[in-house]
């Protein structure tokens, strides 16, 4: 699907369990409660942007075995509540280059979801519980982000955040290990 424009409703893209293999590009969502919901495998979306909605891009785990796993790439998600809410994601998903103000970054039991290569400014970063998570190589312009959280809700995480870089070269790393409940940026 090409150039799909959805503005102002409850649930603008919701790609349930027996969906696969879908590519989205230049769409443009808007003022939603749930931009985007993804329990479908092998889902593509780029160049999209996804603005003031309540939740950015939901993800979350299904009974089929192939749940929950692809590609965003290029995409805007602006101004949204909840930028990126992954749930129990076990096969992983990459935002590649995505740039990303404001709202919350939640990764609550995942596995395998990779953050990397963008613009990231959300307001907070949570991760609780799953295995292997990354947040790295992205630009950090710094007007948004204050906190990020390991062991969120006091639940163990093994997310890394590791290469992130601001203007002025310095980094913001870190991960569950020895960082504590929370970290201030």
């Amino acid at each position: 699907t090409v150039g799909l424009t959805i503005y102002n409703t409850w649930s603008a893209v919701y790609l349930g369990s027996t969906a696969e293999y879908i590519t989205f590009s230049n769409c443009d969502i808007s003022d939603c409660w749930w931009a985007w919901t993804i329990t479908a495998g092998n889902v593509s979306l780029a160049n999209c942007k996804i603005n003031t909605c309540r939740v950015g891009v939901y993800l979350f785990k299904n009974s089929n075995a192939n749940n929950s796993h692809g590609n965003i790439t290029g995409c805007m998600i602006n101004h949204c509540t909840i930028a990126i809410w992954g749930e129990e994601v076990e096969y992983g998903f990459n935002f590649t280059g995505c740039t990303i103000f404001e709202g919350e970054l939640l990764l609550d039991r995942c596995t395998g979801v990779n953050i990397s290569g963008g613009i990231l400014d959300p307001t907070v970063m949570r991760f609780r519980g799953g295995n292997r998570n990354y947040v790295r190589d992205n630009y950090l312009p710094g007007d948004y982000l204050t906190t990020i959280t390991h062991n969120y809700q006091s639940v163990a995480d093994d997310t890394v955040v590791i290469d992130n870089y601001y203007e002025d070269g310095t980094h913001a790393e870190s991960s569950s290990e020895g960082s504590g409940q929370a970290a201030e940026i």
